[in-house]
């Protein structure tokens, strides 16, 4: 069965100088998930363009716990694909 997180993924925080100069985009992330469920090496596969919310995703991710992949019951490592998105309207 693939990873998933052990909860759901906090939301990354907006940074506010991204707020204030109108920055919005998705960002996709590649997270690799060890065995034991940590995140290992977090690194951005799409960018939003701006650094300061590519940023935020990957720590977003780096703070989540995950229930490790399994192959025949055993946990295994794996990456993750996820992608969030930082709209102005949202809140």
């Amino acid at each position: 069965s693939p990873a998933r997180p052990a909860r759901p993924i906090s939301r990354p925080v907006y940074p506010r100088i991204s707020r204030r100069m109108g920055e919005e985009g998705g960002v996709t992330i590649d997270a690799q998930i060890r065995a034991d469920g940590s995140t290992g090496t977090v690194r951005v596969r799409i960018t939003s363009t701006y650094q300061r919310l590519d940023d935020a995703a990957v720590q977003a991710v780096q703070k989540t716990r995950f229930l490790s992949a399994t192959r025949g019951g055993i946990p295994v490592p794996s990456i993750v694909t996820l992608t969030f998105t930082f709209r102005l309207d949202d809140e």
